[in-house]
């Protein structure tokens, strides 16, 4: 596999992993410390399960493409780690206040 596609491909896979550590960890942290007396964790549980998804599809699609070399699964599977985000989110906003603080 050419160098440049394993460069946008760790490229794609850094920022979407490092963004889903961190909402991972202050979900976490949320539990820890509640922001507020009203805070429901129903939305956190969800959007922990979502981002643990997110993560797990970047392990599988590291697996494909870096170790098997199999590029385009790998690129499918990074993908749908990004698409699933939408379906977290729509989760959190029915499961939440309705809105989207």
């Amino acid at each position: 596999m050419p160098l440049l596609l394993k460069i946008i491909f760790c490229l794609a896979a850094s920022i979407n992993g490092l963004v889903t550590l961190f909402y991972l960890g202050m979900t976490v942290l949320s539990f820890i410390y509640p922001p507020a007396p009203h805070y429901r964790s129903l939305s956190g549980v969800i959007f922990v399960l979502g981002c643990l998804g997110v993560i797990g599809l970047l392990g599988w699609a590291y697996q494909l493409l870096l170790l098997q070399g199999k590029t385009g699964a790998g690129f499918g599977v990074l993908c749908l780690s990004y698409f699933l985000w939408l379906p977290i989110l729509v989760a959190m906003i029915f499961t939440g206040n309705g809105n989207w603080q």
